[in-house]
C-alpha cells in the first residue's frame, strides 16, 4: 500500500509548561472534507496495560502509518479531513526523558487540536493505547469538542493481558534478534488469527499485488515509512504510561453523560487486549459494543470493509455529521 500523501504535515510544540513537556508532535492532515476526524494510534506492539511487548523498532506499528488503511477507505468519500499523528516517543515526534502518563499524551493531543483550531464537533477514533488516550482526551477537552467517539481494541486499565500474550512473552523467542521479515511474521501471528493470513486482501488494489493478507501485511511492515526507530528510553516511557493507565467507573460514566455517540469495537480473537475490557467500557460509559467475530487486535486492517462501514455508521449517527456536497 502506498503511503498516503498529506496536504499538510509538520510538528507543533505541545505540553509547554508541563512537567513532562515540551514535545514536538508530528502530525499530518489528509483530505478537505467538512468533518474533522482525529485518529490516534497505539503503541509499539505494547500489550494491554502492562509491559509485555514485541519488538519496538517497527515504526509502522506505532506511528501514524498504522492508520493508512483507514485513510484509503475514508478519504475517497470526500466527507472527512483526517488528522493522524505520531504519539510522543514514536516516529517523528520527540519524547520526554521523564516519566509521563496517558493523561500527558492526551494533553499533547489536545494542544494539537487547539493548534489546528479543531475545537468543535471533532470525530475521534483511538485504537489500543490510542483508545486509552482517547478516553483521557474526551474527559480533558471542553464539552462540545467531540461529536462521536470510537474506542477500538482498548481498555480502561487495571487488568492483565490474555494468557497467550503472557506465554509468548515468557517462553517465546527473543524477537529483537530476529531478521525484519521474521519479526513481521511474528507480529502478524499476534495481531491476526491464522485464518486471515491466507485470505485475499480487501484493501483497494492489493489483491492484484499480493496473493494473501500475510504477504500484504509483511510487505507493508517492511516498507520504508521514513520513521525513526523507537529508542529504549521512549519505549520505557510508553510502558510506564500504559502500566499506570486507569479510568474509573465514575470517569467512564462522565463520558456517557456528554451525550455524544460512543461505540466500543472488539474482536473476538484479540490476543493483546481482553475482550472483557471492551465489555467493561460498554457497561460503564455506557456505550454499545460492536463485536467483530473472528477479528484480532487490528480491525482496521483485518476487517477492512466491515470495520469502516461500522465506523462511518457511528459518525453519521451524530447530528454534527455533514455530508460532502
Amino acid at each position: 500500500m502506498d503511503i498516503p500523501k498529506p496536504h499538510t504535515a509538520g510538528t507543533v510544540k505541545v505540553s509547554e509548561g508541563c512537567a513532562t513537556g515540551p514535545i514536538d508532535l508530528y502530525y499530518e492532515l489528509h483530505g478537505k472534507g467538512p468533518n474533522k476526524l482525529l485518529l490516534i494510534t497505539g503503541a509499539s506492539m505494547l500489550i494491554d496495560d502492562v509491559s509485555f511487548q514485541l519488538p519496538p523498532d517497527l515504526g509502522l506499528s506505532a506511528s501514524c502509518r498504522s492508520w493508512d488503511s483507514s485513510l484509503t477507505n475514508l478519504l475517497p468519500t470526500g466527507d472527512y479531513e483526517i488528522c493522524v499523528l505520531d504519539n510522543r516517543g514514536v516516529g517523528n515526534s520527540t519524547h520526554s526523558p521523564k516519566g509521563y502518563s496517558i493523561k500527558d499524551m492526551a494533553k499533547d493531543t489536545l494542544d494539537l487540536l487547539l493548534f489546528l483550531d479543531w475545537t468543535k464537533n471533532v470525530f475521534l477514533a483511538g485504537i489500543s493505547m490510542g483508545g486509552m488516550i482517547a478516553l483521557e482526551l474526551v474527559l480533558a477537552a471542553p464539552q462540545g469538542t467531540f461529536a462521536a467517539v470510537a474506542l477500538v481494541s482498548t481498555t480502561a486499565g487495571g487488568t492483565l493481558p490474555p494468557f497467550r500474550a503472557i506465554w509468548n512473552h515468557l517462553f517465546g523467542p527473543d524477537q529483537s534478534t530476529l531478521p525484519p521479515e521474521k519479526n513481521a511474521l511474528a507480529i502478524a501471528d499476534t495481531l491476526f488469527p491464522k485464518e486471515w493470513h491466507d485470505k485475499t486482501p480487501q484493501q483497494p488494489g492489493m489483491a492484484e499485488k499480493y496473493k494473501t493478507n500475510l504477504e500484504f501485511f509483511v510487505a507493508n511492515q517492511l516498507r520504508n515509512t521514513g520513521k525513526k526507530p523507537q529508542t529504549p528510553e521512549a519505549r520505557a516511557g510508553q510502558i510506564q504510561a500504559i502500566s499506570n493507565h486507569l479510568v474509573s467507573k465514575e470517569r467512564l460514566a462522565a463520558i456517557g453523560r456528554l451525550g455524544i455517540p460512543v461505540k466500543v469495537f472488539v474482536g473476538t480473537t484479540d490476543n493483546l487486549v481482553r475482550t472483557s475490557n471492551s465489555k467493561y467500557l460498554g457497561k460503564h460509559i455506557p456505550a454499545p459494543i460492536q463485536v467483530l467475530d473472528g477479528v484480532g487486535h487490528a480491525p482496521p486492517i483485518q476487517d477492512y470493509l466491515r470495520f469502516h462501514s461500522y465506523l462511518v455508521e457511528l459518525f453519521k449517527s451524530s447530528p454534527a455529521f455533514v455530508r460532502a456536497t
